[in-house]
């Protein structure tokens, strides 16, 4: 599993089309020769068989924070990673389970901090994901 930004291979989305046809493309020959260059670097005595190139993008909220809240009762969003939510993903699960369970928020940190808030969200990177 490998994973590469924009930095390297892709370049800022800016409209919903841009984005669906970012997730939509069958390849991207920039990603991979960029992942056959970086493998062969990084283990040079493995040649593997097949690989299968994925993409995924980065939304950064204007808060830098995610949002996490109830949409409706008994359903909550979490969303707007901002580059650092990966880590967190089994506190944010968490989060959301418990605070469903009760039917309020149930943490201990705020809620005020991580509203729900109807805004535009930037996508501030864009990835190529290859599985071999």
């Amino acid at each position: 599993y490998l994973k590469e930004d924009k930095e390297e291979i892709g370049k800022p989305l800016v409209t919903l089309d841009e984005v669906n046809a970012w997730y939509c493309q069958d390849d991207y020959p920039k990603a991979r020769e960029y992942f056959d260059r970086y493998l062969k670097k990084l283990l040079p005595f493995v040649a593997p068989k097949s690989g299968k190139l994925d993409f995924c993008v980065m939304a950064a909220t204007a808060s830098g924070k995610q949002l996490i809240g109830f949409a409706e009762d008994n359903f909550m969003v979490a969303c707007g990673g901002n580059g650092k939510s990966a880590k967190f993903g089994l506190e944010i699960g968490k989060i959301c389970a418990q605070s469903i369970m009760k039917g309020e928020w149930n943490y201990d940190l705020d809620s005020e901090d991580f509203r729900l808030v109807l805004c535009s969200v930037r996508i501030i990177n864009v990835f190529s994901i290859m599985t071999f």
